[in-house]
């Protein structure tokens, strides 16, 4: 009752009766509205890509297919709104990625997207942290699944990353793979 007050959907005795004889579990029941709701609200009218990126890290950061898909659409919706906003270019980026990182689709079309979003953020002189974290595993992706000559591009994109952003975790942590 309390979902469907809150996505404004109209929910009486008749349809408690039906829903309790049916064999729909509760639990997938409230998921699936839950899930709706979501989606949903992505499709409002946000005009702030600020807000919109962070959103899509959230979404990203939960490392399903299904999270990733609706992250590439926050960030693809904050680069609409702000075509200069390198982080959600650089997000786009780590979503398609993750297409290959993940094992959900090991197409190289994949790399090829995320290397023209990152190629839209390197003109920037001081690119977010994530831009050379993204890159190094972009060359090592191309490199242990392509067998593509990136292994050295790789350390070369770490090494000036961590020249500038020594403490973040992602370059330290896709340092550690390059090593491994």
């Amino acid at each position: 009752r309390k979902i469907h007050s809150k996505l404004n959907i109209p929910f009486d005795d008749q349809t408690a009766e039906s829903f309790a004889k049916s064999s729909i579990s509760q639990e997938l029941y409230d998921l699936c509205l839950k899930g709706n709701y979501i989606l949903n609200s992505i499709k409002n009218s946000e005009s702030d890509p600020w807000k919109l990126y962070h959103r899509g890290k959230y979404y990203y950061g939960l490392t399903t297919r299904e999270s990733n898909e609706v992250a590439i659409e926050l960030f693809c919706a904050a680069i609409d709104l702000d075509e200069h906003f390198d982080q959600a270019y650089v997000g786009l980026a780590q979503c398609y990625i993750n297409y290959v990182n993940f094992g959900w689709d090991n197409d190289i079309s994949w790399l090829k997207k995320a290397s023209d979003l990152l190629s839209k953020v390197e003109s920037n002189p001081f690119p977010c942290e994530e831009y050379y974290s993204s890159l190094a595993k972009l060359y090592l992706l191309k490199y242990v699944f392509f067998n593509e000559e990136t292994d050295t591009t790789a350390f070369d994109s770490l090494k000036i990353g961590l020249e500038q952003y020594p403490s973040h975790p992602g370059l330290n942590s896709i340092a550690s793979y390059y090593y491994y």
